[in-house]
């Protein structure tokens, strides 16, 4: 038992040196750099994030996965509202907007 006992650990030395050379060293960043120096500067510009953007897309990314999965179709973009000027004229056009929420169209 012994002899198996060292037999199998000078094998287990022999395939951790093995696996050491087949995967070699990683290239490390400062071999890529090499002698240049590293540039810490800082720059004046500013990077606006629209956080409320990226919120909603992920949200609507969501669920047309979910639909996809139940076996829908991802929604269609929002059909555009055909208005029809009215005959009486401009006042129920405002009424019409107003009713709508948007009086400011006006």
């Amino acid at each position: 038992s012994q002899v198996l006992g060292k037999f199998f650990d000078n094998e287990a030395e022999d395939y951790e040196k093995e696996q050491e050379s087949r995967r070699g060293t990683p290239p490390s960043v400062l071999e890529k750099v090499g002698d240049r120096p590293f540039d810490f500067s800082l720059t004046l510009k500013i990077e606006e994030i629209d956080r409320d953007a990226q919120r909603r897309y992920r949200i609507a990314r969501r669920e047309n996965k979910r639909r996809k999965a139940e076996g829908g179709f991802a929604p269609c973009s929002p059909k555009q509202r055909e208005v029809t000027l009215p005959a009486a004229g401009v006042e129920e056009l405002k009424q019409l907007i107003k009713a709508d929420g948007t009086p400011e169209q006006l």
